[in-house]
């Protein structure tokens, strides 16, 4: 049986290929957004999924004759290709994480504004860093390096080959937890220098009762905090750069781990 000249066989693996490709892109920043039409990311899975279909080792897959065998096989790409993608978009995250603690030091998380990307609320200083983590995203390549990861997964694991190693529970541990330390190591400058403005004013409104400290220290801590922001570009911009390679170095682990 042929469909548009191909294959029944050749048609099941594409849709395999297809399934582990849709999980990526529905979940990797910028394209998975809630903002980016379904069909959008859809059609373009389709064509990520045409240009890598002629090299993948298609000889060496197992077709089960069962349908309820091919379902799970189909989750389960669909499954390898969420884990790529998260690793991508919690890198992301972690930037926002670090700007919603140093924006709540401000106090500025009363007045929120749509992240377009997410579709969620959060700070403007938040939104702000997570445009500009976005942008070296994509100045760096990484986008390339999460597509190379996708080319590389069929290499290493092929489709219906999927087997949940017993030691995937610790590398997503790992993966968190060097996530939440770029985090803190991005918000970093701002918690510190606001940290000690808060034990300043503290200090000046023991010792001196008659100022309002509350109308003063408002304004200042966003005057120092958007100060401090400014001053630091440079180095979030290289702790960003260092928390995508970093995500590269997750990808490659991810695969490494699933193919044995």
């Amino acid at each position: 049986m042929e469909l548009l000249g191909f294959s029944l066989r050749e048609v099941q693996i594409f849709f395999l290929v297809l399934s582990r490709t849709l999980g990526v892109i529905g979940i990797a920043p910028i394209l998975g957004g809630t903002m980016i039409p379904n069909q959008m990311k859809i059609g373009l899975s389709v064509l990520v999924s045409f240009l890598l279909f002629p090299v993948i080792p298609v000889d060496s897959v197992v077709i089960p004759g069962s349908m309820i065998q091919l379902t799970f096989g189909l989750l389960g790409e669909l499954a390898i290709g969420i884990v790529l993608g998260f690793i991508a978009r919690a890198a992301l995250t972690a930037v926002e994480i670090g700007a919603q603690v140093v924006a709540m030091q401000m106090g500025l998380t009363i007045a929120n504004v749509l992240d377009p990307m997410s579709g969620s609320q959060m700070s403007v200083i938040a939104l702000f860093q997570s445009t500009l983590a976005v942008l070296i995203f994509v100045t760096i390549n990484a986008h390339h390096w999460l597509l190379e990861a996708l080319a590389q997964s069929f290499q290493a694991v092929q489709p219906l080959a999927v087997v949940l190693p017993r030691s995937a529970g610790l590398l997503g541990v790992n993966v968190m937890r060097d996530l939440f330390i770029a985090a803190m190591k991005i918000a970093a400058p701002g918690i510190v220098i606001l940290l000690m403005i808060t034990v300043l004013m503290g200090v000046i409104a023991r010792t001196v009762p008659q100022i309002n400290i509350l109308i003063v220290g408002f304004p200042l801590k966003i005057g120092i905090g958007l100060l401090v922001l400014g001053v630091s570009m440079i180095y979030f911009v290289d702790e960003v750069v260092k928390l995508f390679e970093g995500m590269r170095s997750d990808l490659s682990a991810v695969l490494t781990l699933f193919g044995g």
